[in-house]
């Protein structure tokens, strides 16, 4: 789960996170807490 916004994860995929805080799992990427929960 991601702390910022609150929505689930799954595994390594950041993707299900749209909040604006996370707008960079929108490009791909992980952000800080979703990286952390994954690692």
């Amino acid at each position: 789960m991601c702390e910022y916004c609150g929505n689930p994860t799954h595994g390594m995929d950041c993707m299900d996170c749209h909040c604006a805080i996370c707008a960079s799992c929108l490009l791909g990427e992980l952000c800080p807490d979703c990286a952390a929960d994954n690692w």
